[in-house]
């Protein structure tokens, strides 16, 4: 038997094309193959994810593309991927710079998360948009520097996790703003223990979590709740002990 796509001519069984029949729904419950590099396979991939409404445009240094361009997907960048069945899932190379596009598709809040294979993760919660809204989010290869522009003034919550030393370690910023135009730097030690975030333009009130687990899955936390950044201003926190939950904020002007 032989057979040929009427629509484009590149559907032929010369070209390794096999016609299958499968109902809908064993379709979507069947097992998917995922990418794999090399023997540690998914392990060496970012994994960046939205819960909607919105969906993500990356591009790298060299203006490569992967993700939702304009309605059509995109995976330019080498060792990237969309996530087969997972709509607003990518999967991206690691150790590279990369720029990221959040773009709203409807009014609503959104979450965005990437999460690293050395167990660090970035988490942007609770974020307003409204339908056509753009933040950038620019992260650098190792997430140690990370900028954060938005089209208008907005609150947002804000969570960087890593694994050190068999430890999950975790701070969570409630009430930082974003700023019409401004650019948001931050900068975040490799093991968690400090970190500085700029304050542009507005007073914010904030509110600060540490959190840590170690391999017993023993908890710690602490917060500091009612901190008041100034305009112009770095918020910084300084972690002396993990063990203890002993950290320092502080409010640093330009």
């Amino acid at each position: 038997m032989r057979f040929t796509y009427n629509k484009s001519s590149a559907f032929r069984l010369d070209q390794g094309i096999t016609l299958a029949v499968m109902t809908n729904g064993s379709y979507n419950l069947a097992d998917h193959d995922m990418p794999f590099t090399g023997p540690t396979g998914l392990t060496t991939f970012v994994l960046d994810f939205l819960l909607s409404p919105a969906d993500i445009e990356v591009t790298d240094a060299e203006g490569r593309k992967t993700g939702n361009f304009d309605g059509k997907i995109h995976y330019e960048i080498p060792n990237s991927h969309p996530c087969y069945l997972f709509p607003e899932a990518y999967l991206l190379p690691v150790g590279q710079s990369l720029t990221r596009q959040i773009k709203s598709t409807a009014n609503g809040v959104y979450t965005y998360n990437s999460i690293m294979p050395d167990g660090a993760m970035i988490k942007l919660e609770n974020v307003e948009t409204k339908k056509g809204e753009t933040e950038i989010l620019m992260v650098n290869a190792d997430a140690t520097q990370i900028r954060l522009k938005s089209q208008r003034s907005k609150p947002m919550g804000l969570t960087f996790s890593k694994v050190i030393e068999n430890e999950i370690r975790s701070i969570t910023i409630n009430g930082l703003q974003l700023n019409e135009t401004q650019v948001v730097n931050m900068t975040v030690a490799p093991d968690l223990s400090f970190c500085r975030f700029a304050n542009p333009q507005n007073i914010s009130e904030v509110s600060v979590e540490g959190t840590v687990m170690d391999s017993s899955k023993a908890l710690k936390a602490k917060q500091i709740k009612n901190i008041q950044v100034q305009a112009n201003a770095d918020l910084v926190f300084a972690m002396a002990s993990w063990k203890d939950m002993n950290f320092q904020l502080d409010s640093i002007a330009y």
